[in-house]
């Protein structure tokens, strides 16, 4: 590959990178086609941006350090990363010695010149934050069924940054339509990879957790060998419930008991992304594609237990109740009853919250669902129901089951009245 590179005769150097690219068609001599740039613009965004990157990933709040090796540069090669390594964008990846080398296309497919210098600005972040995650973790590291349980968490990350160092650059958004529409899917679901940017996104802006807790997640897994030096394939649910059992006290990961980070706060808050107190709040998000998809709407009424469901592990649903227009009933009564076929514990891994949904779309009162005298079923009230400023009620149930216990296919049904 690196007789490949050495027609890529320009180098702008820029901290610690050295960005190594070709003209398209210089002023003279043979022109590099597909392998070249137009011009310096996409060259100056790609700088701007690794600039950016490297300073926010640098900052004491995270405390990433980026592996240089001797030589105390990385390398980043600008060309048509599609033809080369099928990767219409860019990449990362290690060379011999450890150290990342950053590829990035030489032009993009957007049909604007905006457009393209906006997808280059957040690919040159996203390939970045690889780089220095590297450390931790490299793709290919597989477990004993052949998967790697570090991807998700690795894009998660990757695409949080990308909004993190360049919040006015909205081009993360492309990523946002299939996490709106799809609150149903594991949040480690690998084929919704860059979906899970919107729960790194959610722990950063945690007032209990923020950037160490994403750095210490990352940090987590030890050697299993010191003399073979190969590391643990864990996962990052498992660190992220031991950095919490560690570091911070009363909150857990996903529990149907305990407060936890997943169903009562990521889960809950993820539907008020219009609301300023929302760890999950963004406006640009609220804007394009509104609240996250309600799997069903209920108007007096309402509904009865024939309305049945099912949940995988770590994914959530969403029910909207609406007010009834005339004043006969205040209160919602909401049951939900796991399926009778079904194990008796399956109870046990759903969580069930009540919130109020006020008519400027921000979090009113919460209430979760507590046991019922009846096996398998939650139930709780929502009192005021016809409030004036109440504009809908959701109710969201949530699978907290993950890892070895994960339970997918779990099956359950709604009742609910006003009374």
């Amino acid at each position: 590959m690196s007789n490949f590179f050495a027609k890529l005769t320009e180098c702008l150097a820029t901290g610690p990178f050295r960005i190594h690219y070709g003209w398209r068609m210089p002023p003279a001599g043979r022109g590099l086609g597909g392998d070249g740039v137009r011009d310096r613009a996409l060259v100056l965004t790609y700088a701007r941006a690794l600039e950016l990157g490297y300073e926010h990933m640098t900052d004491p709040s995270f405390g990433w350090e980026l592996y240089t090796g001797e030589e105390g540069v990385i390398h980043v090669y600008v060309y048509d990363t599609y033809d080369l390594l099928g990767q219409a964008f860019g990449a990362a990846s290690l060379e011999d010695d450890g150290k990342p080398i950053l590829h990035l296309a030489s032009r993009g497919t957007e049909t604007s010149r905006m457009g393209e210098l906006s997808r280059a600005t957040a690919t040159a972040i996203h390939e970045l934050c690889h780089a220095f995650t590297m450390r931790w973790w490299s793709p290919g590291r597989v477990d004993s069924q052949g998967c790697d349980p570090w991807e998700w968490w690795s894009e998660g990350t990757s695409v949080f940054m990308e909004t993190h160092v360049s919040p006015e650059n909205q081009d993360s958004l492309r990523y946002v339509g299939r996490w709106a529409d799809h609150p149903e899917v594991p949040i480690d679901d690998p084929y919704h990879l860059y979906q899970a940017g919107m729960f790194v996104r959610y722990l950063y802006h945690h007032p209990r957790l923020g950037a160490k807790f994403i750095t210490a997640v990352w940090e987590e897994p030890e050697l299993e060998s010191e003399s073979e030096q190969t590391e643990s394939v864990s996962d990052p649910c498992s660190a992220i419930e031991k950095v919490l059992a560690r570091d911070v006290p009363n909150l857990a990961f996903a529990s149907p008991e305990e407060d936890d980070i997943f169903a009562a706060g990521y889960c809950v808050d993820s539907y008020f992304c219009f609301d300023t107190r929302s760890a999950c709040f963004n406006p640009f998000v609220f804007v394009r594609f509104g609240e996250r998809q309600a799997t069903e709407s209920y108007e007096p009424p309402i509904c009865d237990a024939a309305t049945q469901d099912s949940l995988d592990h770590l994914a959530c649903r969403y029910y909207r109740f609406m007010p009834p227009s005339n004043s006969a009933g205040t209160t919602l009564n909401v049951r939900l009853t796991a399926n009778p076929q079904g194990k008796e514990s399956d109870i046990e891994q759903l969580k069930g919250i009540l919130a109020v949904v006020t008519t400027n779309w921000s979090k009113g009162e919460t209430v979760v669902l507590e046991p019922a005298s009846e096996e398998r079923t939650l139930e709780s009230s929502m009192q005021n129901f016809t409030s004036g400023d109440v504009d809908h009620i959701v109710l969201i149930v949530a699978n907290c089951s993950y890892g070895e216990n994960a339970r997918d296919g779990l099956r359950y049904a709604i009742s609910a009245e006003v009374v």
